[in-house]
């Protein structure tokens, strides 16, 4: 996990106010990132994350019930890439006070080294996907918020497990895009970016964006990511193209509008002798 000491050492300019760290824990991560994918009256939230929960009834399913229930399950997809064997470069940021206010995690993909999962995953991985499932459910049960009500409450087993199949059905569209449209040669890909909605608008997400271009430009790789239509001109101020627009189907209602997404990928502008993640 010292891939943030790296950006320390990559002789790009200190940015103004907070501090880049390398002690971000597992719980500040998905908190972060719950809050933000969630969003809140004031801030919009992840656009899947907004179409994956649309079926939910706003009478009982509160801002802060989305909020607890997106720490809850992004918990699981970011625990799967700190655990993950292939190297990764995890970039957050620190405000004055010490909270998080930003954080990103990338991961390298080599194919040549690890292969790219298939539609027929092996035993073994199954395995593998499971006991790191269970540790992560473990760790959420243990801290300080416990199991979200979505899924602690009875009477919401039906949504509870709608929201499992969505974002289930996502992560496998991901991987199976990625394979299909993804670059073969060795590259970044750019697997979450967050910004704490009490600090949005303030220029970090962009700050998040150029440092991981910055460092994929000294290390001579590009950078693959996934995001809904309203963050593409965003994405493309930035050197990202568009690569392909795929669509994401409900797992559940076949005659649901699925929602559309944008493979993006930036070619680096200049090659490094950084040293690899």
């Amino acid at each position: 996990m010292d891939n943030a000491v790296q950006l320390h050492q990559s002789g790009m300019p200190p940015t103004q106010g907070g501090q880049w760290v390398s002690d971000a824990s597992f719980d500040e991560i998905r908190s972060l990132v719950g809050e933000s994918f969630a969003g809140n009256e004031q801030i919009l939230g992840d656009p899947f994350t907004e179409w994956g929960t649309a079926h939910m009834d706003k009478s009982w399913y509160t801002t802060e019930m989305h909020q607890e229930t997106m720490k809850f399950g992004i918990g699981f997809t970011i625990y799967n890439i700190l655990q993950d064997e292939r190297r990764k470069l995890i970039l957050a940021k620190r405000d004055d006070s010490g909270k998080l206010v930003s954080v990103a995690l990338v991961v390298a993909r080599d194919e040549q080294q690890h292969p790219r999962r298939r539609a027929g995953r092996s035993i073994g991985q199954k395995v593998v996907d499971s006991w790191r499932m269970a540790k992560a459910y473990m760790k959420m049960k243990k801290s300080d918020e416990g199991i979200p009500e979505l899924f602690s409450n009875k009477q919401h087993k039906a949504d509870a497990d709608r929201f499992v199949k969505t974002m289930d059905s996502f992560a496998v569209d991901c991987e199976r895009f990625h394979t299909q449209y993804g670059p073969e040669a060795r590259h970044w890909y750019v697997a979450l970016v967050a910004v704490h909605p009490d600090f949005q608008g303030q220029g970090l997400g962009r700050e998040l964006m150029e440092r991981i271009a910055g460092l994929a430009d000294a290390e001579g790789v590009s950078c693959f990511l996934e995001c809904g239509e309203r963050n593409v001109r965003l994405y493309q101020k930035m050197g990202y193209k568009v690569l392909s627009k795929v669509l994401f189907r409900d797992p559940v209602d076949a005659n649901r509008q699925p929602f559309e997404g944008f493979l993006m990928l930036r070619e680096p502008a200049m090659s490094g002798k950084m040293q690899k993640l």
